[in-house]
């Protein structure tokens, strides 16, 4: 008989790239099951449905934020979102959550809070920020009129070449200017108008 060699790294590499790809494949069919399709009209009293009187939602919000948000020039094929579902750090005016639903626990994991479209882009978009557990936060100045975004990689990497707000336009907070900028060129893809239709 032949004695057993000592495995090298070469199959420690490959057994571990086996299961992270099991792994990769099975949070990529738990995120398809968790999807809903629906019309827009219905998506949107969806959310607000969800979080209104909610316990679980997050406190302290003004009242210009709560409701639903169409991101109604959005080239990115995101349709409508609510921050009644934010983590908010009052102390801090920091909201937090994850627009691609988060991994796992409710520390690090969102739900009913961000709509994407049908089409091809809409499903890129969503595995884009699903798979590394895109972390979103705003910071947002005292009168929440204005709020600087930071995105984080894999939960905690934030992505410093990407500089991104969110301002107010109009006294009753009905229509918000979202702008993006990479490494200090705007990025066209992050330009859009957010508007209010769920008060």
């Amino acid at each position: 008989l032949r004695p057993l060699q000592r495995r090298g790294p070469s199959m420690i590499l490959a057994i571990a790239g086996i299961v992270a790809a099991v792994v990769l494949l099975w949070f990529c069919c738990q995120s398809f099951r968790s999807i809903k399709k629906m019309p827009f009209a219905d998506a949107v009293c969806t959310l607000f449905d969800y979080w209104n009187g909610n316990p679980a939602a997050a406190q302290g919000i003004p009242p210009k934020l709560q409701g639903v948000f169409w991101m109604s020039d959005n080239p990115g094929n995101e349709i409508a979102f609510t921050w009644m579902g934010v983590q908010h750090d009052v102390a801090r005016r920091r909201f937090t959550w994850y627009p691609g639903g988060g991994c796992c626990g409710d520390c690090c994991s969102s739900r009913y809070m961000w709509t994407y479209g049908t089409g091809f882009s809409g499903w890129s978009l969503y595995l884009v920020n699903r798979l590394p557990v895109l972390k979103f936060t705003v910071d947002w100045n005292e009168d929440y009129s204005f709020g600087k975004i930071t995105i984080w990689g894999f939960n905690f990497i934030p992505l410093c070449c990407s500089s991104a707000i969110i301002k107010q336009l109009d006294p009753e907070g009905l229509t918000w200017a979202r702008e993006t900028n990479n490494c200090g060129t705007p990025f066209p893809a992050g330009y859009y108008t957010v508007k209010r239709v769920i008060a």
